[in-house]
């Protein structure tokens, strides 16, 4: 079963906040899982806050998503609040999706990124899926940083499922350089 997790935006210094966050679950002793939106891979935030947040010149905000549970612990003990502190907004994520777009020329890249998205979590769907294969025989031989390759390899789609298996997903497939992958986007209810 999967997790129930939120995105909280607050008001606070990075690294207090993830240091307070680790701290916490240290000291309750129970493993909650939390993101912050850049180490994730996770678009946090429409185009009129990012502007409001240049406009300020400073790293203001602070996108975190976590499970449920810790947050409601949170609140619970009232820890999280202090004048460093402030809670601007909290949605519940009901799912996530991101987009991928991939060109490989070396077929053993091709065929472990196949396996991957062809074992993927069966909790992972995917949507609009396309992929084609071209040979050129005639640029066989030439080598790999040239205009001209004998092989290549053409996928794109989206994933979309629950966001620990998407944020994992999407770090597996990340890891091949023919792999363009897009910010992870949540539907927030």
């Amino acid at each position: 079963m999967s997790r129930t997790f939120v995105e909280m935006v607050l008001t606070a210094n990075q690294e207090y906040l993830k240091g307070f966050l680790q701290g916490y679950i240290a000291g309750v002793g129970v493993e909650y899982p939390f993101f912050f939106n850049h180490e994730a891979g996770i678009e946090a935030e429409s185009l009129t806050e990012k502007i409001q947040e240049w406009a300020t010149l400073s790293d203001k905000y602070q996108y975190v998503i976590l499970e449920k549970a810790l947050y409601e612990a949170l609140q619970a003990s009232a820890a999280i609040f202090s004048e460093a502190t402030k809670i601007v907004s909290v949605k519940n994520v009901k799912s996530c999706q991101f987009e991928v777009t991939i060109k490989a020329h070396s077929r053993d890249d091709s065929k472990a990124i196949r396996e991957l998205v062809q074992f993927r979590p069966s909790t992972l769907e995917m949507i609009n899926w396309q992929e084609s294969e071209e040979i050129d025989e005639k640029a066989k031989g030439v080598e790999l940083y040239t205009p001209a390759h004998d092989y290549t390899y053409k996928a794109s789609g989206s994933f979309k499922g629950d966001l620990e298996t998407v944020i994992e997903f999407r770090k597996k497939l990340t890891g091949f350089s023919a792999v363009t992958a897009g910010e992870i986007k949540l539907e927030r209810q």
